[in-house]
């Protein structure tokens, strides 16, 4: 995500917790800038940013709430995030983690279903951190390219991704 906002023009900051993907980000967009930290706590002061981007992340914390409210601490009032997510259900499980980890598309273990989330459930933590969604659409596969490619899916069933701005 980082290599397509910045050939967008964009100025990247990204966060991560682990090194290695900080150390992989890093030699892959140079031209962007990596910090390491936790979601729930980021280093910036409130107001930031006029775009955060949570790709993938949220069902990978401990509590997703937190994270949820830092993103929108750090967001610029008229700014917007973008959050994408597995959606908790039985298809979502099926996709995801007997089929993805099964057939070796990711690590065996990438994915907790108990830890996927209901579209409704991170409407009402961005609720309560002050913010309104404005869009709502399906991702998935969309193709192949040595690997799947992902993008807009006529349904949320699997992936979701919402659009967030400050109330």
């Amino acid at each position: 995500m980082s290599h397509a906002l910045v050939e967008a023009g964009a100025d990247v900051t990204g966060v991560d917790i682990a090194e290695g993907a900080l150390e992989a980000a890093r030699e892959a967009v140079p031209q962007a800038r990596f910090l390491q930290g936790p979601a729930d706590v980021l280093p910036f002061e409130e107001h930031t940013f006029d775009r955060v981007v949570c790709t993938d992340v949220l069902v990978h914390v401990p509590d997703p709430r937190p994270v949820v409210a830092e993103m929108a601490r750090v967001l610029k009032p008229g700014g917007l995030l973008f959050v994408s997510f597995i959606n908790r259900n039985p298809l979502a499980r099926l996709a995801m983690v007997t089929l993805g980890e099964g057939l070796g598309f990711v690590h065996r273990g990438t994915h907790d279903p108990a830890k996927f989330i209901k579209p409704a459930e991170l409407l009402s933590w961005a609720n309560r951190a002050g913010l309104q969604c404005v869009h709502e659409e399906g991702l998935g596969p969309t193709g192949w390219d040595q690997g799947f490619t992902f993008g807009r899916h006529p349904t949320t069933t699997v992936m979701v991704q919402q659009v967030y701005q400050p109330v």
